[in-house]
């Protein structure tokens, strides 16, 4: 029976567009990290996440017929993907999970373990133009798609920004989020498509990005 990693990371594929490949790793043991990837001053915990996010990322390059390769960790602590290649790194304390695919310009993913968003947070996130219609508790509905669609557009912007930014509208299993104002080269109302569902203890999400900017 596949572990929860496993179940995840076949739900991800099967949410995803043809061409996208997905893979897990264990986070809760560390995995050998390959020359470039420096773990370092990481307490245990973070270093066995780190480790673990790595090697789902070298395993999905396998499943996609590509030579694993190191994915360094950026100043901004984002994957560094190698060329041509659009990739997304998840955990939460009982899974990991990769995706990677070489015919999309940005790809995210998100997990969240299946519980309600603090209600703080919960404010935070959520905004008046967000909209769900699906089950489960909409402000961690709602969190879990602005991350992955965030991770998305994040290696085509390189910008950091609020949730208020997105604007999300779910509805059964998909998912659009809609810029509310510019960030290059996004303009204002421009769109991410995403999926998202309860899948083993999770909420799961993925989001996409088929061009290097969507009007």
């Amino acid at each position: 029976m596949p572990d929860a990693g496993g179940t995840l990371a076949a739900r991800a594929a099967e949410l995803l567009p043809a061409g996208c490949f997905t893979a897990s790793a264990d986070p809760r043991r560390t995995w050998p990290l390959w020359q470039g990837e420096e773990g370092q001053g990481m307490v245990p915990r973070r270093l066995a996440e780190f480790s673990a996010g790595r090697q789902a990322a070298r395993l999905a390059m396998g499943a996609a017929g590509l030579q694993p390769v190191a994915v360094p960790k950026a100043p901004d602590r984002a994957p560094v993907w190698p060329f041509g290649l659009a990739g997304s790194i998840s955990h939460s304390d009982l899974a990991c999970i990769a995706a990677v695919s070489t015919g999309l310009a940005g790809l995210g993913l998100d997990l969240e373990p299946l519980r309600p968003l603090d209600p703080a947070v919960a404010a935070l996130v959520t905004g008046p133009e967000d909209r769900v219609v699906a089950d489960g508790d909409p402000g961690l509905l709602v969190f879990c798609a602005k991350e992955a669609a965030y991770k998305a557009q994040y290696p085509l912007t390189r910008r950091l920004f609020g949730p208020e930014m997105l604007a999300v509208m779910i509805t059964g299993e998909g998912f659009r989020a809609r810029f509310r104002g510019a960030v290059a080269p996004f303009e204002r109302g421009a769109e991410i498509e995403g999926r998202i569902t309860l899948c083993a203890g999770h909420v799961l999400a993925v989001a996409w990005i088929a061009t290097r900017a969507t009007a």
